[in-house]
């Protein structure tokens, strides 16, 4: 499914079946039946798939493309899961503790602080990205403008391309093209 969302009033405008470049037209085009002006898209917010970027370049030339947050901070995750698992083979203690990570760390209960305080001195692979994964959450919460965000995510790159985890290292490039 593909879903438009006017984020100014928050409201579904459309939906339809597919995830292909053409949704965009198709989306255009039911905002013109009842006289809307598609033309006054000037900002279209997303996720990284390549056939909404083909569909928005097609369709919409002149928007603006953002990313949403939700899909980067959902490939840092993934990234340090696939950590986690390489890991837990050496570091049994490492079971059990996925979904702590996929959670902001204030938003944690006791009893989800507890196995990770318990590991932290371990120093694993696992709580290196995972720092990674949080300061990219601060970033998101801290920043105010765009202008303030590039900085940090450029120092947030660095540190994830040097980070010698594989999965982080792809993520941050991703984000990068991005």
């Amino acid at each position: 499914m593909s879903l438009f969302h006017d984020l100014d009033a928050p409201r579904g405008l459309y939906a339809c079946e597919g995830r292909k470049a053409q949704v965009v037209s198709q989306f255009a085009d039911a905002l013109e039946a009842p006289g809307a002006c598609a033309e006054n898209i000037g900002s279209v917010c997303m996720d990284m798939s390549a056939s909404y970027q083909a569909g928005v370049y097609e369709h919409r030339p002149w928007a603006t493309i953002t990313f949403d947050e939700f899909h980067a901070i959902q490939l840092v995750n993934k990234a340090v899961d696939e950590v986690r698992r390489q890991e837990v083979k050496r570091a049994p203690e490492l079971r059990r503790t996925r979904y702590i990570r996929l959670k902001d760390k204030p938003a944690w209960s006791n009893r989800q602080k507890a196995p990770f305080a318990e590991l932290k001195p371990r120093n694993f692979k696992t709580h290196r990205g995972f720092r990674i994964q949080e300061t990219l959450r601060k970033i998101f919460h801290s920043a105010q403008s765009a202008a303030q965000a590039e900085p940090l995510l450029d120092r947030w790159y660095s540190w994830g391309r040097r980070c010698r985890l594989e999965p982080i290292k792809a993520v941050a490039k991703t984000l990068k093209k991005h």
